[in-house]
């Protein structure tokens, strides 16, 4: 009578897992599951409560396993597995294996294999699959097999429940929710690692169009959308490409563009000895960049209100800057907005006095593309008068220290211009020359008099009301113009003396708080003359 070796397995099997203490679930239909049994470890209580100290609501998972048993009365050669089997093995979310027993003629287990379906045997599968489906996109994968053979390093060190044990921890490691997100990582992405979806197709392309610029523009994000006459997507796989489906005229091809990494913008008037920094990601040609001549190359460097044109290769290279401005209402972070005001602003001083403005570029800190721009949109005064603002704003804001999440938009500050103008004067050292003109009915024996005139400033400044109360410092100066009874008296100072601020959310609170920042500058320093004039 020919022995079960098939049997003797199996039993062998549970006399193992008795040994360990762990459960070997039977599968009751193993021809479709393509696996014989699950192991499943217990819990350890020990562990989690005290060695580890770790509650059970954040515990790892105990291991789990499947395993497909090879019993086999020689000792020799490679055994035939079936592709479903593979298929199950590869594709089951739990580690998987084949225990590969050898009798040898014998009673007694002379050998075992614990070979893992890991990430070698997992990309062989894949490829096989892949190769089968085009050779014959009909074939029947229950008639297909793949060769399995126990190597020596995956031998078993004892035949027993610690050997087995051993082998599949060795295999798994000591993070097995980690093992299990990883394996389907692994079995959706091996293969792809040097290709992807390929394409064949033909592209209605502009009228008076370059062909290379307008697929390099599309390929960086610039141009949105192809227009497609027709063509065919293409699965590459392993380096086998499969037909995927066919592309009808009309249809709108679309990419998206990722960065390759951080770069920066720097724009400079040598003349002035004035430069502006601007944080960006950078954009090259991934997608069709490698079927067009060198010298076409370009990349992008782009910055939220900033693109830059860089050309890579080539004797002339292109170095080109657009800016876009926030909607009007657009509330905006203000360390953004202060990196294109003062691009503005540098711009605004250069064309105005005729000065040379020269652009260069950095990836990953090293410079790839520099040269003389010339900036072809023209900035309007109100985009200049806007980028002062801003500039006001970033002055104030960093007094507060309220610049690091503080959004505004253009809005805001045409709406508070008066006080962040004054306010900002009482900050800025270049911006602190104040004359103030007034009228009297005072003598001439105001001449060359020392005042204080009292200034409080009050602006909405995002979600916060701000204050602030200095008093300005100078000498009384008579112009020499009168009316009626009244002289003509102005005051020139930059001695500039903050007394007090305010920080708050209440319009009514701040109104009362405002008349109290001014008294305050009144009585330190009611020594001077106190001239108090209605801002």
């Amino acid at each position: 009578m020919k022995r079960d070796v098939g049997g003797m397995g199996e039993n062998l099997l549970g006399v193992w897992t008795d040994q360990i203490g762990i459960t070997a679930n039977r599968s009751l239909n193993k021809d479709a599951a393509g696996w014989d049994f699950i192991l499943e470890w217990p819990i350890n209580d020990t562990d989690s409560k005290e060695k580890f100290k770790i509650p059970f609501d954040k515990s790892p998972s105990p291991l789990k396993c499947v395993l497909q048993i090879k019993s086999t009365d020689s000792s020799k050669g490679s055994i035939s597995v079936k592709m479903t089997n593979w298929f199950h093995l590869v594709h089951h979310p739990l580690p998987t294996f084949f225990l590969v027993l050898e009798f040898a003629g014998q009673n007694d287990c002379q050998n075992a294999y614990l070979v893992h379906v890991g990430p070698e045997l997992i990309g062989k599968v894949q490829k096989k699959l892949r190769d089968l489906c085009v050779q014959d996109p009909n074939f029947t994968l229950s008639k297909k097999t793949m060769q399995l053979k126990g190597k020596a390093e995956e031998r078993l060190k004892s035949l027993d429940g610690e050997g087995l044990q051993a082998a599949i921890v060795a295999n798994v490691g000591t993070d097995f929710d980690a093992y299990v997100r990883d394996k389907q990582e692994l079995v959706t992405k091996v293969g792809y690692e040097d290709s992807g979806g390929l394409m064949n197709v033909t592209i209605n392309l502009p009228k008076d169009v370059d062909p290379d610029r307008h697929i390099i523009d599309f390929d960086l994000g610039i141009v949105n959308q192809l227009e497609i006459k027709g063509g065919t997507l293409f699965d590459d796989r392993f380096g086998s490409k499969l037909a995927q489906s066919e592309l009808e005229e009309g249809s709108k091809l679309e990419i998206v563009c990722e960065p390759i990494g951080p770069g920066e913008i720097s724009v400079t008037n040598e003349e002035l000895r004035k430069s502006v920094r601007l944080a960006c990601q950078v954009f090259v040609p991934s997608a069709f960049g490698h079927l067009l001549p060198k010298e076409k190359i370009r990349a992008r460097f782009s910055h939220r209100f900033v693109e830059c044109i860089v050309s890579l290769f080539g004797k002339q290279r292109e170095v080109s800057l657009n800016m876009k401005f926030p909607e009007p209402n657009d509330r905006v972070l203000i360390r953004e907005l202060h990196g294109l005001s003062a691009l503005v602003l540098l711009i605004g001083e250069a064309n105005e006095r005729s000065n040379k403005i020269t652009l260069s570029t950095k990836l990953n800190n090293e410079r790839v593309g520099s040269g003389e721009i010339k900036i072809d949109q023209k900035l309007s005064p109100t985009a200049i008068k806007w980028a002062n603002l801003v500039e006001r704003a970033w002055t104030i804001a960093r007094y507060f220290e309220m610049d690091s999440d503080l959004s505004l938009s253009a809005h805001d500050l045409s709406q508070h211009e008066g006080p962040m103008l004054t306010m900002s004067g009482f900050l800025d050292y270049q911006r602190r020359d104040f004359k103030l003109t007034f009228w009297t009915h005072e003598s001439s024996s105001l001449q060359g008099m020392e005042c204080c005139i009292p200034v409080v400033a009050m602006t909405n400044l995002g979600e916060k009301i701000v204050g602030m109360a200095a008093g300005l410092i100078g000498t009384i100066n008579l112009t020499g113009e009168k009316k009626e009874d009244e002289i003509q008296c102005e005051v020139v100072t930059n001695d500039v003396r903050i007394v007090d601020q305010y920080v708050g959310d209440d319009a009514v609170e701040a109104l009362a708080e405002s008349e109290g920042m001014k008294e305050r500058v009144i009585e330190k320093y009611k020594d001077m003359d106190i001239i108090e004039l209605d801002l």
